[in-house]
């Protein structure tokens, strides 16, 4: 791919371009965390007694829980250069690669949920508030679930203010789910 060379023509200094990262959290010591993540702004809506913190505290076990979910989407949306890490079953090094796509960006990470499923919309919604309010420029999410008008509502208040929407639905799924299947306002989907 070109991303290596789009990477590079953008610089390796922070960004003024703010990304909200709706998710289970994220772990802020891990390998694939970013470099420019705004941890003044992160915010929680799933445990009430850490509402500043978006620290992945999901729960161990379950089907339906996903720990770990958000460090692995926030390390592909603007990981770090990585060192000493071996990540392929042939034993390659990934040494000196960046491992995200976009490591020079603000990351702001939101912990909406525990599972990347939603059954439950209003998390999802305070978390696209929320990302609107501190002016995001772009809000990613790599999760789905039922179609709701809280989630309808947010979508259009967050495009009215003229933030992208970048969201990948769950790989488990054949079909396309919502805030990704949106036909409300233009969502991009991967």
């Amino acid at each position: 791919t070109q991303l290596r060379a789009a990477r590079e023509a953008a610089g390796r200094g922070g960004s003024a371009i703010k990304i909200v990262h709706l998710d289970t959290g994220y772990d802020p010591k891990h390998k694939a965390c970013p470099q420019f993540v705004v941890t003044a702004e992160e915010k929680n809506f799933v445990d009430a007694d850490s509402p500043n913190s978006a620290v992945d505290r999901t729960p161990e076990g379950g089907v339906l829980l996903n720990r770990g979910h958000g460090t692995g989407t926030i390390g592909i949306l603007a990981g770090p250069e990585v060192t000493g890490v071996r990540l392929t079953a042939d034993g390659k090094s990934l040494n000196g690669q960046t491992l995200g796509g976009a490591p020079m960006m603000r990351i702001v990470p939101v912990r909406i949920a525990n599972s990347v499923v939603h059954f439950g919309t209003g998390a999802v919604a305070q978390g696209i508030d929320y990302a609107v309010s501190i002016g995001a420029d772009v809000i990613s999410m790599s999760m789905g679930g039922l179609p709701s008008q809280a989630w309808a509502d947010a979508v259009n208040k967050a495009y009215e203010a003229g933030v992208l929407w970048w969201s990948v639905p769950p790989a488990i799924i054949s079909a396309v789910c919502r805030p990704a299947s949106s036909s409300i306002r233009p969502v991009l989907t991967g």
